[in-house]
């Protein structure tokens, strides 16, 4: 995205306020560009580590949680490992589409599986999950870098 800056008034100067406006919306724009993928993959890694911590709840979370027959303890390695590679690999610019893909289908999955569930996730987990769905999709398409 870029901001414009449009000049008024005579000659090639701004008018102090315009000028500090479109300083600001330019900050506004820029402060959330860099912010945000950090934010997500803060998240990931945070859920990584949890969920590695805490590996017996992790296990019982997608027995009965996810309710996946038979699969859930290869789904439980695979989701983990994720959360844990995939932010690495975006911190240090390794593969980003790839890992973004990959955070993506992750976060997908559970907000379709809980999606049509709504037992165990609360409006404001749902939510989260919602807004870090449209974050990714985001950086999917604008590709930004880190």
């Amino acid at each position: 995205m870029t901001v414009e800056i449009h000049m008024s008034g005579k000659g090639d100067f701004m008018h102090p306020r315009e000028l500090l406006r479109a300083s600001m919306n330019w900050a506004k724009l820029n402060l959330s560009q860099a912010l945000f993928p950090w934010v997500v993959i803060g998240l990931f890694l945070m859920s990584g580590v949890h969920s590695l911590l805490d590996w017996p709840a992790t296990m019982e979370f997608f027995h009965v949680g996810y309710r996946i027959n038979r699969i859930w303890p290869i789904a439980a390695v695979i989701s983990t490992a994720a959360e844990l590679a995939l932010p690495i690999f975006l911190i240090f610019g390794l593969l980003p589409r790839f890992s973004v893909c990959g955070l993506l289908l992750i976060n997908t999955l559970a907000i379709i599986w809980f999606g049509s569930q709504l037992d165990g996730l609360t409006d404001t987990s749902f939510q989260l999950r919602l807004m870090v769905e449209g974050i990714l999709a985001m950086w999917l398409w604008h590709g930004w870098e880190l």
